[in-house]
């Protein structure tokens, strides 16, 4: 498994966060992983994206993820069952706490690649992943009023 993990501290609100990432449209500014989004359908509390992924700038067949959102705390994401899942697994996270100064914002993505291509695929991406997260973070922050992202490891 690889991951990326970074923080920021923003100015707005925990809510503005959460709502800012659950607008794909938006957020792509902020993420160069996404590229066309292809649908976001309602599902209960849920919402299920749709769109076309690109790592290392190489593009990849469109994904469906499930975006869970825990209030203005928490937002969950994980793959939407498909053959993919036999070559790899994703997870996201964000999480937002409130500070005096705004809210500390961290976000995570992990990447579980299966079988040979573990082998082929985290070697390639382990590097960028971890500085891509940090960067996506550090837009995230100037695109929501914030200061430049940190590396987190726990």
């Amino acid at each position: 498994m690889i991951y990326g993990q970074a923080s920021v501290t923003v100015t707005v609100s925990p809510a503005e966060v959460l709502d800012f990432v659950c607008d794909l449209a938006r957020y792509r500014t902020a993420d160069t992983k996404i590229g066309k989004v292809l649908s976001v359908e309602p599902d209960g509390d849920d919402q299920i994206i749709r769109f076309r992924s690109r790592l290392r700038d190489v593009p990849g067949p469109p994904v469906r993820q499930r975006m869970h959102r825990t209030g203005d705390t928490r937002i969950d994401i994980t793959d939407v069952p498909s053959w993919q899942n036999r070559l790899v697994t994703f997870r996201g996270l964000f999480t937002c706490e409130p500070t005096e100064t705004g809210t500390l914002v961290m976000h995570r993505e992990e990447f579980d690649f299966h079988g040979p291509m573990r082998l082929i695929a985290e070697p390639f991406l382990r590097a960028w992943l971890e500085a891509d997260v940090k960067d996506e973070v550090t837009r995230m922050g100037r695109l929501l009023g914030g200061e430049r992202a940190e590396r987190r490891d726990d």
